[in-house]
Formats: structure tokens, sequence, C-alpha cells
């Protein structure tokens, strides 16, 4: 652990390009933290969940292993309509 004021930011909060290095390996680099937003639109979706495709796979999930929506918070993915799930 450093010293205070030795994590590398100049005093004008420069980091000499380490965010921009390391912005390419975050998983998802905007709308991470579902929690903090109220914003639920489709681009939302496609920053948190990873695009559509991936949205309905998961709304085909809910609808698998929970068609009643027990597990649900506030960002909750609503279980594909029952003609739409998956059928095993």
């Amino acid at each position: 652990m450093g010293r205070p004021g030795s994590h590398g930011l100049t005093r004008s909060g420069d980091d000499g390009g380490l965010s921009s290095r390391c912005a390419g390996h975050a998983p998802a680099p905007t709308n991470a933290y579902t929690n903090l937003t109220q914003d639920q639109s489709a681009e939302w979706r496609r920053g948190v969940w990873g695009g559509e495709a991936k949205y309905r796979r998961l709304r085909e999930l809910k609808a698998e292993w929970d068609p009643r929506n027990l597990l649900r918070f506030n960002k909750n993915i609503e279980p594909a309509a029952p003609s739409a799930s998956i059928r095993r």
C-alpha cells in the first residue's frame, strides 16, 4: 500500500493513458452496474446483458427455470412467453 497521493495521477488528474489502455479489457465498459440506473431501454440491455439475442436467450432460460418469476429484483429479466420457452 502506497502513501497518500502515490496513486500515479498528476495534479490535473491525468493517469498517463492508463484508463484508455484498460478500457478494452473491461467486460462491459458501460452500464456495468445494473442497480445504479433507472434506464432499462434496449440500449441499456445491450450494454448490460450483451445484446438483444443474449437478452432473448436469458428470457427463455428464465421461463424454463423460473416461469412464475419468483427470483426477481429491481432490474428483473421477465420470463419469455411460454411459446418461446425452451423445451427439453
